[in-house]
């Protein structure tokens, strides 16, 4: 079996300083979602980062109150 993870919205914002809309990062999981990719990265549960709006709008959007939360 193999599992796929994704961390665009994860690792990529260190290229945009994590300045994704939230308009992208809602479609971006959405595409994921429809190609299969079970698991998406999107942010550190105990980092030192601001709280991101469009992470917080991802799970609000997809009603995920089960995400998977690894110390």
């Amino acid at each position: 079996m193999v599992n796929n993870v994704d961390v665009t919205l994860r690792d990529g914002g260190y290229l945009n300083n994590f300045n994704f809309t939230t308009e992208y990062a809602i479609k971006h999981v959405e595409a994921l979602t429809k190609s299969g990719v079970e698991w998406s990265e999107i942010g550190y549960r105990n980092g030192s980062f601001k709280p991101i709006s469009s992470t917080t709008a991802v799970l609000t959007f997809f009603n995920r109150k089960d995400t998977h939360r690894k110390a």
